[in-house]
């Protein structure tokens, strides 16, 4: 299912898919390559600077405070995390969730 759109998505300031008025889980870029996350509707997002963005989330850590409350992650998933440090290089991790422990 990887090839439909099933919840935001932003590019070049406009509206591809979604709800003008609903406010999503969003993690963007600003034109000068800032990562932008939060929740926002479209026009918060205009106004916050973000140029393209999708929903996404949970957010684990922003601006180096955890957002996880509690440990319920919903079992083995694979997952993907997105980062920025603060000279602007981008992290991306992929874990494959669905291997046994060893």
């Amino acid at each position: 299912m990887g090839n439909i759109l099933n919840d935001t998505v932003i590019m070049n300031k406009k509206l591809v898919y979604g709800n003008k008025s609903t406010r999503y889980s969003l993690i963007g870029l600003s034109q000068e390559g800032k990562l932008i996350l939060g929740k926002y509707n479209y026009q918060e997002a205009i106004e916050e600077g973000i140029e393209s963005a999708i929903a996404f989330g949970p957010f684990i850590i922003v601006n180096g405070n955890n957002q996880i409350k509690n440990a319920n992650a919903g079992g083995l998933h694979p997952r993907m995390a997105i980062g920025q440090k603060q000279d602007g290089t981008m992290i991306f991790v992929a874990i494959d969730g669905r291997q046994p422990r060893i």
